[in-house]
């Protein structure tokens, strides 16, 4: 019986307990793995015999050959016929500790009521969509198992085109709608198209936060125009920086204050893109909810340039969960 209790009690401090739930071989593979990642075990120490391993911790023989199997195909043991398994002469050395603590996560059910971004269950819309995508999931199409156009897909994109032009009134077909992740990615994209490190932008002062980090994590310079209650005003952007490469405005509702951007402010600023080839981003998060009477024109369809790209979103007509947005991409940017 000593002969088969090969190395046994020199591991008694190495080895820790395993839980008593789960399966069994792969606690057992992840403990060993740590202990030579760690150093514990020194490269070229020997590892006891699966028996051993078998007997200390209740487990079937199986068990203790699969924890030794996934160790030696990752290249953290090596076997040797008549010898033994060996800890691997090359393997990592981790520390105990790999990331210093990070703070809890945010608690999303905690999120109090009324908060910005956050939609509110519907049932009937809820209905309205599961049925939907039960029957269109029920029999899917050859394009559901591939990847198709960068773009998108494109029924989808025909139906937000359709939408866009009728509701408000952009100017566009499917081939220039873009499917995002959300506004944000959708004004990444943007700014990685149009912009260089160094560009000038104006932006609403104040203004949608993520906006502003995207457009100076790229590099840009950006100038804060202040807004009114007639919206973001052109004639101050000019002072501050007249060649500007670029304009982020949320006309149709200014966030954070609520603003519609007048008439006379939009037409000067199509007016100052148009003279400095110049690019306006036009954020139209939530122009759906507008309650007295329908809401003004985008800036893109009032465009006669080609100088605006338009960003919207689902999240708030739907729920932000569902991570889908669009960009209406100016023709001269769609290649890019």
């Amino acid at each position: 019986m000593k002969k088969n209790r090969t190395n046994f009690p020199d591991w008694s401090a190495l080895i820790p307990v395993l839980p008593g739930d789960g399966p069994r071989s792969r606690e057992l593979y992840a403990a060993l793995r740590r202990l030579i990642e760690t150093g514990a075990l020194a490269t070229g120490a020997k590892l006891p015999t699966t028996r051993d391993l078998a007997q200390r911790f209740g487990l079937s023989r199986s068990a203790a050959v699969a924890c030794f199997e996934m160790l030696i195909s990752e290249g953290f043991a090596v076997a040797k016929v008549g010898a033994g398994t060996f800890v691997a002469p090359d393997v990592p050395h981790l520390p105990l500790t790999l990331i210093k603590p990070r703070p809890a996560e945010i608690d999303v059910a905690a999120s109090l009521p009324c908060g910005l971004g956050v939609a509110v269950s519907d049932p009937r819309t809820l209905d309205m969509f599961r049925i939907l995508l039960s029957r269109h999931l029920t029999r899917p199409g050859p394009e559901h198992f591939r990847y198709g156009d960068p773009r998108g897909g494109l029924p989808l994109r025909t139906a937000i085109a359709t939408y866009l032009r009728t509701a408000r009134g952009v100017r566009c077909d499917a081939g220039q709608i873009v499917l995002t992740s959300g506004t944000q990615q959708g004004l990444d994209l943007l700014v990685r198209a149009a912009l260089r490190p160094g560009d000038a932008v104006w932006i609403e002062n104040p203004c949608y936060p993520m906006a502003h980090a995207v457009l100076a994590g790229s590099g840009a310079t950006v100038f804060g125009v202040p807004v009114d209650a007639e919206g973001l005003d052109p004639e101050i952007g000019e002072s501050l920086c007249s060649k500007a490469r670029a304009a982020y405005v949320t006309p149709s509702h200014q966030y954070p204050l609520g603003v519609t951007m007048t008439m006379r402010r939009r037409l000067a600023l199509l007016d100052w893109a148009r003279r400095n080839d110049a690019w306006i981003i036009e954020d139209d998060y939530d122009s759906e909810f507008r309650y007295a009477g329908p809401p003004l024109t985008s800036l893109q369809g009032m465009d006669g340039s080609g100088r605006v790209a338009y960003l919207g979103t689902f999240s708030k007509i739907l729920f932000p969960g569902l991570r889908i947005g669009y960009v209406v991409v100016p023709e001269a940017l769609l290649d890019a």
